[in-house]
């Protein structure tokens, strides 16, 4: 971290409330990475960021035992998925982010990055909703882990900010202060706040 993230987590784990104010500026056209607390936010912001891919579309009606998580998708090269399950025969871990880089009538191919070393995974696209979401946007619980350099976008952040281990779990994706942007939109319930 540098050191205004640090002096600005620390809040969150206990100490002092920062003086420092985080820049409030995403919207759902930002770019960097997306992250949020619920899965209804999630949604949104990965329908919106996938609906003006070309190809090929996915129904969740469609798949035999689809993740209650999962939405309908539009699959083509570069689109970002994270790792819904662990899954030994294709070598698979929960959590992990991977980009779809070849799709056919039947089979998907992903690229990850395990510790510097990209390699591919091939599964079936008639598994894609039970093994897989849309990575547009993650949970902070499914970020948990990772870290980002660049832009990091918090969604949900009325929510977040309200709850310390949340919220400094979301800061600290980020390796620094200035990377770190928070929407001010509300994609929940009343009930949420």
């Amino acid at each position: 971290f540098d050191k205004s993230l640090w002096d600005f987590s620390e809040q969150f784990a206990g100490g002092k409330k920062s003086s420092l104010k985080i820049q409030c500026d995403t919207t759902l056209d930002s770019t960097g990475t997306n992250i949020c607390y619920f899965n209804k936010t999630r949604k949104i912001v990965n329908a919106y960021k996938n609906k003006d891919v070309s190809g090929r579309l996915v129904r969740v009606k469609d798949c035999k035992k689809p993740s209650p998580l999962a939405q309908d998708a539009i699959l083509a090269v570069n689109v970002p998925v994270i790792a819904n399950v662990s899954n030994s025969s294709i070598g698979l871990a929960k959590n992990e982010n991977l980009k779809i880089v070849e799709i056919d009538n039947e089979t998907i191919t992903f690229e990850r990055d395990r510790n510097g070393d990209l390699d591919v995974i091939t599964d079936l696209i008639e598994n894609f909703h039970e093994h897989f979401l849309l990575g547009y946007c993650i949970t902070v619980h499914k970020s948990q882990g990772q870290t980002i350099e660049g832009q990091v976008n918090i969604f949900d952040w009325h929510f977040i900010k309200k709850h310390d281990r949340i919220a400094y779990t979301a800061v600290t994706r980020a390796t620094k202060f200035k990377n770190i942007h928070v929407s001010t939109e509300f994609f929940g319930n009343s009930k949420d706040v």
